[in-house]
């Protein structure tokens, strides 16, 4: 067996009390850095045996973890924006229609149909001009 060849190599640079976004461009170091305030990452490994393994870690600004609230909520949103693209199978999308109503329920909203929603939102999420 061959040694895992790895596709993409990453780094996160903490920029401490933070920095503009005309300051991180006119830092030969950072020039053609993207910038976030907190991020969660996700890794995914393909090995040749056709397994995959997918780990994630977070960061805040001080480098710390961030609590499992936040990353839930991001999980919601992206499960929201899964199904409002519509290019998952039923059950797939429904899944994740299903937890961004809960998520709604949990707040004492209505829930939303799905359809409603992508009349108003489009596909990708956002609001229509």
């Amino acid at each position: 067996m061959s040694e895992h060849k790895f596709k993409i190599a990453y780094n996160t640079v903490p920029l401490g009390d933070g920095k503009t976004k005309a300051e991180i461009q006119a830092d030969p170091e950072l020039k053609d850095f993207g910038a976030t305030d907190e991020f969660i990452l996700v890794s995914t490994l393909l090995p040749e045996d056709g397994s995959r393994s997918v780990a994630w870690t977070s960061s805040d600004a001080e480098g710390n973890s961030l609590p499992d609230v936040a990353i839930f909520q991001t999980m919601v949103i992206l499960a929201r924006s899964l199904a409002l693209n519509g290019e998952l199978d039923n059950g797939r999308e429904g899944t994740c229609w299903a937890i961004w109503n809960a998520q709604l329920a949990a707040m004492d909203l209505p829930a939303q149909d799905l359809k409603k929603a992508r009349e108003m939102f489009g596909t990708r999420g956002k609001l229509d001009s």
